[in-house]
């Protein structure tokens, strides 16, 4: 339900143009026939109407319609899943915990919840929801039903991009179709309006002018302003003494309190949430009857709310933040010590962000540290990196040296892909180890370093950082340190593909971790010389990287298990099911480490897994998922999405939307990585001057010299781009040779999956038409072929079904169409619709060779007047017929003979004797 009461107007004022077009919407999703959900932002300061304007909405919505709303509140950053979770509301078994746990299973149950139907699902206050419930709305915006209305609203004072909110809404709004909806203060004609609804007559217009200047239209402060005067007139409110601020109207409210009454509101005010009875009666020190009288007296007066049974609240944030700034510093530190320690003896007291909260509002900056400590490890642990880093960084306001907020905290910001942030917090640990007995500690700080420095594209100060932590090996005493080191740098090799170095340092790393019981440093050896081995094409990395997975997960290293089957299925031959199972692994373990930056990299592979499958739709709306929060670094996030929407629109043939999706200027990209926008660019160009054809040769060679610099940099780590990459290059007339050679640098993981089909297209490309179907034969039987998506097989299956019809094998060359046309049911695009073309020449063919089809006289003598040359207006005039009815002849000609142009009926009409005998 949504929060607040319905207020003293007994109507809405002043919003009826937002509320009409959100009831719009409301009405367009009920009636069904959108791609997706529709999304709707509403924006406006605080106390402006928001949550009554939706109220409205969801008292109006047409019948049958499923209306799910939840409130952030201050302090959800602290309490993962918070908002969902008002959302989805009292469980109807009790059961609080029963509720959903991940994102995922978030998504699920609201998409349950709405069925068939149409819904509404609101997610109030977005500037303050935690990060895990932004990400199950950005979910829902990419992969929810056509019959919901996804509507957010936000302060935009308050949301700012180092928010989870503000990080997606920027995301959102270059993604999606969103229908923003501002709500401004009223305007003295609305204030009029207002205040003739509240008295049930027009208001003088001196009223009206004062009422307008003391509020300036907030219409919540106007509302406090109206209870507050009670039964006076509204002719004598000019003549009140009304307060010229929220602030002195609370606290002419709270002079009407008696001292108990007042004492529950101060303390609600500084616990700043829903808070639990019990925790309410430490804090007031009052007993449970008293405590149940004051508030049921504070529920009346329309000051508290009660939202669930024993949870109370205000009424609105503006109303606690003017309480809150009565009270002086002294009351505040007593207030927030007792709640600090009622919480800890509740069953709240994981909430390390809340009672980190009050360590620092009761001075108690020890204890502030002490919770930073334990509840950074306890968010990291949980999966909840954006929790971490914040709680981390307010700590180490209070202790800028301390050795494992600094660890926490840098950690925490490279799994979110913040990696200046990480950096600093990295540099500044460093800097605190360096020179004191603490060795493995200042390995560590190394090790993070590095690892960011490779994120951050600055290999010369990583290497710096790998040759201090080589130095340091020797020193090292026996334990996990030494092995951790060696498995760093196993990595570092691996990342930059040094893979005999990678190899040789994973070895060391795994004998010494097996040694001495170190299962999770051990795994991490194992993830790495796995990497390193399917790289150079051993396909026994992929053993490596599972076992190396599934013991770091048992260790504890989510991470490790996540990059682990990150590896896995990015690198090595699997079938579509393995992969499957692989990915949505691979999806869990990335939200449960939260590791943020690989979670976007697994929702990427999934839709890639669509492509392999060859489901168009299903890949695209998985790419709108995968744009998950890519915050400061240059991939993989939206990079992810952006290259498979660009390719997506490509195959379907939708040329004219791919531009704005490609050519970002390549200064604006970390690193090497294949799926940043510039690579992407680099691979996807080719193909986009192929499909949109006669392109200008001075830019089809400047995109082949990128396509050149990007296998000699990347070596193609992507087997289906380089595919698309080879079969444009040769539809635009690439000389065969210079792709030849450019080919020569091919990771072996590539060329002995891909290099079949590709010196098959190279060998097609030169007119020798058996040795092409030789290899494409088996190419296509070879187990390899598994490896590649459905749009690639059924390209290697068009080419050699042209190349045996070049060959005269009409029969085989019809199977082998329609076999590749059955792979694209559903990819729409211009492969399917040439090999529909390519179905119905070969049918023509083997029909006319059967003798079941013949030329009608009179298509013989349109026949040998092709062969003169003439064109359709001129076979017209020659034979006194229409210049349509001309073509008409001349398709049923190339229907009839399997032919696909006029000079190939021209030769045939020669060589058959057509043309001599007319």
């Amino acid at each position: 339900m949504l929060l607040g009461r319905t207020g003293l107007s007994p109507v809405l004022v002043g919003r009826s143009a937002a509320l009409g077009r959100l009831r719009s919407l409301l009405g367009g999703v009920a009636a069904g026939g959108a791609p997706g959900p529709t999304i709707a932002l509403v924006s406006g300061e605080a106390g402006v109407g928001k949550t009554r304007l939706l109220r409205e909405l969801g008292a109006g919505a047409p019948i049958g319609t499923v209306v799910l709303a939840g409130q952030a509140e201050p302090g959800s950053l602290g309490r993962p899943l918070e908002l969902v979770r008002s959302l989805l509301g009292p469980h109807p078994f009790d059961a609080r915990a029963d509720l959903p746990e991940s994102t995922r299973a978030s998504v699920t149950a609201i998409v349950e919840r709405i069925g068939d139907r149409p819904g509404l699902v609101v997610f109030d206050d977005l500037h303050w929801a935690d990060a895990e419930s932004v990400e199950v709305f950005e979910r829902l915006a990419a992969t929810g039903p056509a019959t919901m209305l996804l509507v957010g609203t936000y302060r935009p004072e308050d949301l700012s991009r180092r928010l989870p909110g503000g990080e997606m809404l920027g995301r959102l709004e270059r993604r999606h179709t969103v229908h923003p909806v501002h709500l401004d203060r009223l305007s003295r004609d609305e204030v009029a309006s207002f205040l003739a609804a509240v008295a049930g007559r027009p208001a003088p217009s001196a009223a009206v002018e004062v009422l307008s200047s003391r509020t300036g239209g907030n219409p919540f402060f106007l509302e406090e302003i109206m209870a507050s005067a009670g039964d006076i007139p509204l002719e004598r409110l000019v003549d009140e003494p009304l307060p010229w601020t929220l602030a002195e109207l609370v606290a002419h409210q709270l002079d009407g309190l008696n001292a108990d009454e007042r004492r529950v509101v101060e303390a609600l005010a500084v616990i700043g949430r829903r808070v639990p009875f019990d925790v309410l009666a430490i804090v007031t020190e009052l007993g449970e009857r008293t405590l149940i009288a004051h508030l049921r007296s504070l529920v009346a007066a329309g000051v508290l709310l009660e939202e669930r049974p024993d949870e109370l609240s205000f009424r609105h944030a503006l109303v606690r933040d003017a309480v809150q700034s009565q009270l002086l510093g002294r009351e505040r530190r007593r207030l927030h010590e007792r709640a600090l320690a009622a919480l800890i003896e509740s069953t709240c007291a994981t909430d390390f962000a809340d009672l980190a909260r009050h360590a620092a509002g009761a001075g108690r900056y020890d204890d502030l540290v002490r919770l930073g400590r334990s509840g950074v490890a306890h968010y990291l642990a949980q999966g909840s990196s954006f929790q971490a880093l914040r709680l981390a960084v307010e700590a180490l306001a209070e202790a800028p040296d301390d050795v494992e907020l600094l660890a926490g905290a840098a950690r925490a910001a490279w799994l979110i892909g913040l990696d200046e942030e990480a950096a600093e917090h990295a540099q500044r640990w460093r800097l605190v180890v360096t020179g004191t007995d603490d060795l493995e500690g200042r390995c560590a700080a190394l090790r993070q370093l590095a690892r960011i420095r490779h994120e951050q594209g600055r290999t010369t100060e990583l290497w710096a950082l790998t040759d201090e932590l080589e130095s340091l090996i020797d020193e090292l005493a026996v334990g996990e340190e030494r092995p951790r080191v060696q498995a760093f740098l196993a990595q570092a090799h691996m990342l930059n593909d040094h893979n005999d170095l990678a190899i040789a340092w994973a070895l060391l790393a795994e004998a010494e971790a097996l040694r001495i019981g170190a299962d999770a440093v051990r795994a991490q050896a194992m993830v790495e010389r796995g990497s390193a081995l399917v790289m150079v094409g051993e396909v026994d990395g992929a053993v490596l990287l599972r076992d190396g997975s599934a013991l770091a997960e048992s260790a504890g290293d989510l991470v490790t298990a996540t990059r682990g089957l990150n590896n896995l299925i990015g690198s090595v031959p699997l079938s579509l099911d393995e992969r499957r199972a692989v990915v949505a692994r691979l999806n869990e373990l990335a939200e449960r480490s939260g590791f943020t930056m690989l979670g976007a990299d697994a929702m990427g592979r999934t839709a890639f897994l669509e492509v392999h499958a060859g489901q168009w739709e299903a890949a695209w709306n998985a790419a709108q998922t995968s744009a998950r929060p890519s915050q400061q670094r240059g991939h993989p996030g939206e990079d992810w999405a952006t290259g498979i929407e660009a390719l997506l629109l490509i195959e379907a043939g939708r040329a004219d939307e791919v531009e704005a999706r490609l050519l970002r200027p390549p200064e604006s990209v970390h690193g090497r990585h294949w799926y940043s926008p510039h690579c992407v660019d680099r691979a996807l160009r080719l193909a986009l001057l192929a499909q949109r054809g006669g392109a200008d040769r001075l830019d089809v060679d400047l995109a082949w010299r990128a396509v050149e610099e990007l296998v000699a940099e990347q070596s193609g780590s992507e087997l289906d781009l380089v595919s698309i990459e080879i079969e444009a290059a040769l539809a635009l007339g690439i000389d065969p040779a210079a792709v030849r050679s450019a080919l020569g640098g091919l990771r072996p993981v590539v060329s002995g999956n891909l290099g079949g089909l590709l010196e098959a297209r190279l060998r097609a490309a030169d007119g020798d038409a058996a040795g092409a179907a030789e290899l494409l034969d088996a190419w296509l039987a070879a187990p390899a072929v598994e490896v590649v998506s459905a749009a690639t097989r059924a390209g290697a299956e068009a080419l050699l079904a042209r190349t045996l019809l070049g060959l005269g094998d009409t029969d085989r060359a019809l199977v082998v169409a329609r076999r590749g046309r059955d792979r694209l049911a559903a990819w729409p695009g211009w492969r399917r619709d040439d090999l529909d073309a390519l179905i119905r020449r070969l049918e023509g063919a083997r029909s006319y060779a059967a003798g079941d089809t013949e030329l009608t006289p009179r298509e013989r003598e349109v026949a040998a007047l092709l062969a003169d040359g003439l064109t359709n207006a001129q076979v017209a005039a020659a034979l006194y017929i229409s210049p349509k009815t001309a073509a008409v002849h001349v398709s049923n000609i190339l229907m009839k003979l399997g032919m696909a142009s006029r000079a190939e009926v021209a030769a045939w009409a020669v060589r058959s004797g057509v043309a001599r005998a007319s």
